[in-house]
């Protein structure tokens, strides 16, 4: 591959990285990452999610304005931040927002935070803002974790399409260490050759 190809394939290489270490460290489960041009819907990769099971994003209960117990909030929090994910690590990488690159999983997280804070257009604004940051720490704050972001799109990089299961073989061979917690609850169902040192 040229310089000038790997060049144009860091960033969504990076985006759709961003995703599926989020998605990991949240415990959602994904059935592939690529960066494979879609001509159909002009992306330039993306990460194929399996379906969530009874997922509802309609958070209030009965037509009242209260929050059920957390679950389903915490879930569609989970949801929008592994949406805002890609954008924010494709920031990290290349030092800017991609806007454009990024429209369909902002207009997506647009409509997840919609049921949350309906008609709240600044709250809406706010809570996006700050689940970007959350994705931008999740990525950062553990260097370890920005290792996995650069270790999965080097690898979506020569091999174009990933799946879960490479993203966690990948994750594996740079752990020598105890994954966090919902890391530690996927990456455990795999067997493997050799287990992490603890």
């Amino acid at each position: 591959m040229s310089s000038a190809t790997r060049n144009r394939c860091s960033g969504p290489a990076y985006h759709e990285a961003g995703h599926a270490v989020v998605a990991m460290l949240k415990g959602r489960r994904f059935r592939h990452a690529t960066i494979v041009p879609d001509d159909g819907d002009g992306s330039l990769g993306h990460v194929y999610f399996r379906v969530l099971r009874a997922f509802d994003p309609e958070i209030w209960s009965a037509g009242d304005w209260v929050l059920d117990d957390g679950r389903k909030a915490k879930r569609l929090d989970d949801e929008v931040c592994i949406l805002v994910a890609g954008m924010a690590a494709e920031a990290i990488y290349t030092g800017r927002r991609n806007w454009r690159g990024a429209h369909s999983d902002y207009r997506a997280a647009v409509n997840l935070a919609s049921y949350r804070f309906r008609g709240w257009n600044d709250a809406i604004t706010a809570y996006l803002r700050w689940q970007a940051a959350e994705a931008e720490r999740l990525m950062t704050q553990n260097p370890l974790n920005w290792k996995w972001v650069q270790a999965v799109a080097k690898r979506l990089i020569r091999e174009k399409t990933l799946t879960e299961a490479n993203v966690r073989q990948t994750l594996r061979s740079l752990s020598q260490c105890t994954f966090p917690e919902t890391v530690a609850k996927s990456v455990a169902k795999q067997p493997t050759k050799h287990p992490p040192a603890t």
